[in-house]
């Protein structure tokens, strides 16, 4: 298994590499080195598996179609789930804005870019490079395993302090998710729903009683959602029971070390030169 680990994470090396390159250019070459930093290492992981068989341990990659039951769980995640991230980040961005440090993203322009651009491509690459793909590689091995790993890298691979406390929140909910139900369709799922209500929040926030609507509107559905969830809450324990019955230690390879420990660093630094 650290074999594995050490693997994912040279693949998310290659994504980051790639990513800083495609920002680096700009233009046309540039989008598309962006889109060959997803589509490079996923190329590389399935030609690990086809070059470092396991006898032993067989990759299984997570189903493409979830069935009925898998949503029917998902559903009620979605509103506690964003009301989460939202929380988070907020808390981040006052805490780090004290310090005298500020963030922003860019999500002007046309809104079918800006969707296509901060909701529609994330949720596709972005669960099939740090979803898909270490789940099917980790999970024979152990669960646990999947989970902590492919969240500490999805994490790490943002190397900005003001995203990292949300998106490894993000990526352990979503690899639950991803695990429990054997499918990475609800994670995309929900990746998507999430993306696209906070484009719709920085765009539009400026608006009269906006955000009084908004925040509204998400604690009622989030409050609504977490009562079925505590009423149905035998059934959600059977349905991540594989996770809890794990008691695998989570390995941590030096690659690996080394890599959280560059992007934590890397995310000081860039706080740094706002400054």
């Amino acid at each position: 298994m650290k074999r594995a680990i050490t693997a994912i994470t040279f693949f998310d090396m290659v994504f980051v590499l790639l990513l800083s390159v495609s920002g680096s250019i700009g233009g046309v070459f540039g989008r598309i080195v962006y889109y060959l930093a997803f589509i490079v290492p996923i190329m590389l992981a399935f030609l690990f598996i086809r070059k470092n068989p396991d006898e032993d341990v067989k990759p299984r990659p997570p189903k493409i179609v979830p069935d009925v039951k898998s949503l029917g769980y998902t559903l009620p995640i979605i509103a506690p789930f964003i009301a989460a991230v939202f929380l988070i980040s907020f808390l981040t961005s006052l805490l780090l804005n004290a310090l005298g440090f500020s963030d922003s993203t860019d999500v002007s322009g046309h809104i079918a870019s800006v969707m296509i651009k901060h909701a529609v491509l994330p949720a596709f690459f972005e669960e099939a490079l740090f979803r898909f793909i270490p789940i099917m590689i980790l999970a024979p091995y152990s669960k646990k395993n999947a989970l902590v790993i492919s969240s500490l890298l999805f994490a790490a691979v943002h190397c900005n302090l003001f995203q990292i406390p949300y998106a490894l929140f993000a990526s352990l909910i979503l690899s639950s998710l991803a695990i429990a139900t054997g499918s990475v369709i609800p994670c995309i799922a929900l990746h998507f729903i999430n993306n696209v209500t906070s484009v719709i929040f920085m765009r539009y926030s400026y608006l009269p009683n906006f955000n009084l609507i908004f925040f509204l509107t998400l604690g009622a559905l989030s409050v609504l959602s977490v009562a079925f969830i505590a009423v149905r809450r035998k059934k959600y324990k059977e349905f991540f029971a594989e996770l809890r019955k794990d008691k695998n230690h989570v390995e941590f390879t030096p690659p690996l070390v080394a890599f959280v420990a560059i992007a934590l660093f890397t995310g000081v630094i860039s706080l740094w030169m706002k400054l």
